[in-house]
């Protein structure tokens, strides 16, 4: 559902919230080396913390392969800290510590797992705020370390001399969507994120070959020249090679009209936070999270690099069930002074409440998944997003394009399945049944010859044996025959209208039955 938001009030900027960092970017850079693969500076130090740093932060994110496929059992290290993540690829480490002298620090990220019996591995950069006790939606994306390259460069200001603590991004892509029409979108889920040192000098390592790579460097001092980025495009990565790239930021003139946000979109996705069939394997749910967005064109919309969160809430979504809702827009390639973005929320259009709940720091970024566990089933929420700029931004009112159009979502409950039990013997043509789900217009149920497991390495949209929609809350198997003494699987996905029209999904748990 989109609808016209009016021009809101003025904002009260985030401008200490976001650019926090920058002064001590370059000092963070120095210690990094230069963002080479494997180093970084240590964050154990202890901090109580004065001026609002609380001495620590939460760090959590999602690592995914180079096709955007959640990849489970991946060990995340940052600060001496590690975490492993879980079915949706998650990950999650508590307390990363920022030395209380500091308003923030910036270290490597990284995440390493076996594929198949070969060493996968990636890398992001990270920002850690004192600020803020949570920085959300960090991506690592892994691949086949034997085969990884990088991108190594410099960064200059307009009179070419190098400058430090510049952020710089990589993705692969932009490309043309075909389904939605002048769409443009990027492969992997999150950017590549650096910064250059007190030289200019920068490195992404641990990149998948590829010959999309599009490299901006974005930079947003809190005073004196402001910038606009620097991008190129089209950039090769090669295996065991480095390629050089200089990028050179813009001299900024007036503050002009920041572009809206178009094609602004929202789906809501309730599913199993939990395995569906056994400690270590992957959620079979994310499958059809990822089928049904490809349906609508949207599969290939990536997360940024990195989000600071600016709420905390309690509990609300289902026990053993996540909501997310997945937000994605147009990427623009041809505004040279993105910053990020500010996603807005309210549940309320008479009177708006809107509240500013994440900014993403990723001139890169078209999607973004909100996740909270404070979202409820049957709510309305209404969603809003707006492009930060890096030239106005964050003195006086402006800095900000024109908020999006709002996209609304009502979230569906948890979906539970009714018969035959997890496990059972059935006939060659079970009759399968679910329970009713209140919001639901229909269903569409899903058989498999072989758990719907979301590979790592290989492309998630595994196709069901057989998969019908359904209007009630039951279906008889009427698909390809059956053979006795198999194990087969099914799930059931609810939706809240017709499939062109749907932006409410809930997915059952994934179970099985042998067929007797």
């Amino acid at each position: 559902m989109i609808i016209t938001r009016p021009r809101p009030e003025v904002r009260a900027l985030r401008g200490a919230a976001l650019i926090a960092g920058a002064a001590v970017a370059v000092f963070s850079a120095l210690l990094l080396g230069g963002c080479s693969s494997g180093g970084g500076n240590s964050n154990n130090n202890g901090g109580g913390g004065g001026g609002g740093n609380p001495g620590s932060t939460r760090v959590a994110g999602t690592v995914t392969d180079a096709n955007s496929n959640p990849v489970v059992g991946a060990t995340v290290t940052i600060g001496g800290q590690t975490a492993v993540s879980s079915l949706h690829g998650a990950f999650v480490i508590n307390s990363v510590a920022i030395p209380a002298a500091q308003s923030s620090v910036i270290a490597p990220v990284t995440a390493t797992v076996t594929v198949n019996g070969r060493a996968f591995s990636g890398q992001n950069i990270v920002e850690l705020l004192g600020s803020e006790v949570n920085t959300s939606n960090v991506q690592i994306v892994v691949s086949d370390t034997a085969s990884q390259g990088r991108i190594t460069g410099v960064v200059r200001d307009p009179n070419n001399n190098a400058i430090g603590g510049v952020p710089v991004f990589a993705g692969v892509g932009p490309f043309t969507n075909t389904v939605v029409t002048g769409d443009q979108f990027f492969v992997n889920f999150g950017s590549y994120r650096t910064f250059t040192d007190s030289n200019g000098a920068f490195t992404l390592p641990a990149l998948p070959p590829d010959t999309a790579y599009t490299v901006t460097a974005s930079f947003a001092p809190s005073s004196g020249q402001k910038y606009t980025n620097a991008t190129m495009s089209n950039v090769t990565v090669t295996t065991a090679q480095s390629t050089f790239v200089n990028l050179k930021l813009g001299a900024a003139g007036s503050p002009t009209t920041v572009p809206d946000i178009t094609n602004f979109s929202a789906l809501s996705f309730t599913s199993p936070s939990y395995p569906s069939r056994s400690a270590g394997s992957k959620n079979g749910t994310e499958a059809l999270v990822n089928w049904e967005l490809a349906k609508k064109g949207l599969l290939k919309h990536r997360a940024t690099s990195e989000v600071v969160l600016h709420r905390s809430a309690t509990r609300a979504t289902p026990p053993g069930s996540i909501i997310q809702s997945v937000l994605t827009w147009t990427y623009n390639s041809t505004y040279n002074a993105t910053f990020g973005y500010e996603i807005d929320l309210a549940t309320s259009l008479t009177p708006a409440n809107f509240v500013d709940i994440a900014t993403l720091r990723d001139p890169l970024a078209d999607r973004y998944s909100d996740s909270d566990s404070s979202l409820t089933p049957d709510t309305l929420y209404y969603y809003s997003v707006s492009r930060i700029d890096t030239v106005a931004f964050p003195t006086g009112t402006g800095g900000f394009s024109n908020p999006s159009a709002v996209a609304a979502v009502q979230p569906l409950n948890a979906l539970t399945l009714a018969s035959p039990n997890n496990g059972a013997g059935t006939s060659a043509n079970p009759t399968l049944s679910w329970n009713s789900l209140l919001g639901a217009a229909s269903y569409n149920l899903f058989v498999y010859d072989h758990f719907p497991v979301v590979q790592s390495d290989t492309d998630p949209l595994q196709q069901p044996l057989w998969s019908v929609p359904v209007t009630g809350t039951s279906a008889v198997y009427s698909g390809p025959a059956l053979t006795r003494g198999q194990t087969y699987y099914w799930v059931v996905m609810a939706q809240d209208a017709p499939s062109a029209t749907a932006s409410a999904f809930s997915i059952s748990e994934v179970q099985s039955f042998t067929v007797q």
